[in-house]
């Protein structure tokens, strides 16, 4: 029996049902035939202007699944596309180079794979994605339910990339990317819209953001290393960091340069959500090893909050500094320090700190 899986019209069947992330599918808790077939595909926005894909990896389970094909999908069918099998044991490596720019959306490749175990769980993910213009330029995406989606392709001609957004601090025109789902968040719509415009934030989608949810501390770190364009060689990371998610890169930037030191015991918790107090704590640590930020040691600015108590002491000094220099404002006479961070919240003080950046206070 042959299961199949588009990701484009959202079949769900014999228990298929997708995660979040980069995964592609997930088979779930599955009671299948050992021999049976699941098919996935990987695609690719319209008006791309890809030329090339130096890096895309197809990480699998290869307990409870055996890769039986992986072909080039028709957008780079007539390029010059590399599959590798054999690159590890459960990832299989892709690369292409086109001629001319994929302008129309549509399947990069076909997967297929065979069940090995008769039940269990089993993912199907994109890991390490590194997508290029004919400048030699990276290009931001992002990658829901198997759709790789270009982030940068509705940008208006006078912003520069992600890489100089320090340069250009225009506001968003009514050509950039809009979301749907934010209209109810005025205090924070601007600043969404800003930051992805510049390519230092993503949607849940090419229309949608989510702004109510939590953010993890790994997507923080993230947003934070692209606002400061940094870059370096990963040479190590964190313990509990493992090095085909997508965040691994730029946790291990972001720990390489001394911008974070993680919970202990060399471990970062990268999937928890992070707290609003932990996001001040580590933003305060990067102003003061870029900016020698003068520290406020007199935290009596934080009396005027209700909540003040509920501050960890290893925070409090970051906070009263941070609201001191504008870049904490608290709701009313509340901080909510132990509260996690919505991604509208993070959104607004990323704003506030690239801004702060820009200055160079």
């Amino acid at each position: 029996m042959r299961y199949i899986l588009s990701v484009l019209v959202f079949v769900l069947s014999c228990n298929l049902v997708f995660a979040q992330e980069s995964i592609i599918l997930k088979v779930d808790n599955y009671k299948g035939v050992i021999g049976d077939e699941v098919t996935a595909y990987v695609t690719i926005s319209e008006n791309s202007n890809i030329c090339v894909g130096s890096s895309l990896n197809i990480v699998y389970d290869n307990l409870k699944l055996e890769l039986v094909l992986c072909e080039a999908g028709g957008v780079i069918k007539n390029a010059m596309p590399s599959i590798n099998y054999n690159y590890k044991p459960d990832v299989i490596k892709i690369s292409f180079m086109t001629i001319q720019p994929i302008k129309n959306g549509g399947v990069l490749c076909k997967l297929v794979f065979k069940i090995k175990s008769a039940e269990g769980v089993a993912d199907i993910s994109i890991a390490n994605v590194d997508f290029r213009d004919f400048d030699e330029k990276s290009l931001p995406i992002s990658i829901q339910n198997g759709k790789i989606e270009i982030i940068n392709n509705t940008v208006s001609e006078n912003v520069s990339s992600s890489n100089n957004s320090h340069n250009n601090t225009s506001i968003p025109t009514e050509k950039n990317i809009k979301f749907t789902d934010i209209s109810n968040y005025s205090w924070a719509e601007k600043e969404i819209n800003y930051l992805a415009d510049k390519g230092i934030i993503k949607g849940s989608s090419s229309t949608t953001f989510e702004p109510q949810n939590n953010i993890k501390r790994a997507d923080y770190i993230v947003l934070l290393v692209r606002m400061l364009g940094l870059k370096a060689d990963v040479n190590e990371n964190f313990t509990d960091v493992e090095n085909d998610k997508y965040y691994y890169k730029e946790i291990g930037i972001a720990k390489t340069n001394g911008l974070i030191s993680g919970i202990g015991s060399n471990k970062f918790e990268p999937e928890s959500f992070i707290s609003r107090q932990d996001m001040f704590a580590i933003a305060y640590r990067i102003l003061n090893l870029k900016l020698q930020l003068v520290t406020n040691s007199d935290t009596k600015v934080l009396n005027s909050f209700v909540d003040e108590k509920d501050i960890s002491d290893y925070a409090s000094t970051a906070i009263a500094t941070l609201i001191t220099n504008g870049l904490v404002k608290g709701d009313g006479d509340t901080l909510n320090p132990n509260g996690n961070a919505t991604r509208a919240e993070t959104a607004v003080f990323i704003y506030r700190f690239n801004e702060f950046m820009t200055r160079g206070k």
